[in-house]
């Protein structure tokens, strides 16, 4: 990973006039990678303190639909908290009763819909989902707010966004007479991401600088290091 978000950072200088899908891809590769550290942090309670740890993410760009990018593979700690302490009481208290072969309410993902029964509880798991994704909107609009000083609502617009998008395509695939192919689904999910993100999710770290101080840091590790071997 760091091979790769040095690569990214000697990439971006040269991607000015490329189409716009190009440097979202780009950009939103280098937010990913650098959640690496988050990763790294899980293996140092794993080697130096023994406390058992799991990845956080998990691969989320091989997502096929935009309910197992947030649900299954993306913050995985997050996702867990908030099915534990607010998708599954929510659930339960909007009328959803869980599915009989799962009477504990357990779930992998607090968006999906197998784990429970699909007799009349689907607007209880919008309901809650989409409360989900508004806190998680307002969560990460405050750390905006506390990152930059400016409230922007373009993070919280984008999590609502998310939040419909993800109901609509839950809501299509229980309708639809057929199973989206995965390519197909990977390929529509790709498309909303790189959308709403060039649309709404970017746009503020673009502006606070974000994406040129992480570009400059490891063009600044490559160059020293090439000076450190005498190249």
């Amino acid at each position: 990973k760091l091979v790769c978000m040095i690569g990214l950072a000697l990439v971006m200088p040269r991607l000015e006039g490329f189409p716009w899908p190009v440097l979202t891809l780009c950009q939103g590769a280098m937010l990913y990678l650098c959640t690496y550290t988050m990763d790294a942090a899980a293996g140092v309670l794993v080697v130096g303190l023994g406390v058992p740890a799991e990845h956080i993410f998990n691969a989320p760009y091989l997502s096929t639909s935009l309910r197992e990018w947030w649900g299954a593979r993306w913050n995985l700690a997050v996702s867990e908290g908030f099915r534990e302490a607010m998708f599954v009481p929510l659930f339960r208290g909007l009328g959803g009763q869980p599915n009989p072969s799962n009477p504990q309410g357990k779930a992998t993902s607090p968006l999906s819909p197998r784990l429970y029964a699909e007799n009349g509880a689907w607007l209880a798991q919008a309901g809650a989902a989409m409360t989900c994704f508004a806190v998680s909107g307002l969560g990460h609009e405050l750390l905006m707010v506390f990152l930059t000083e400016e409230l922007t609502v373009e993070w919280g617009a984008f999590f609502l966004v998310h939040g419909v998008l993800t109901t609509v395509e839950q809501l299509a695939r229980r309708r639809l007479p057929f199973s989206v192919p995965p390519v197909v689904g990977w390929a529509l999910t790709v498309a909303v991401m790189l959308v709403t993100g060039e649309w709404l999710f970017l746009p503020p770290l673009r502006r606070c600088g974000l994406f040129s101080g992480v570009t400059e840091h490891y063009q600044g590790l490559y160059y020293g290091f090439l000076a450190a071997v005498g190249l």
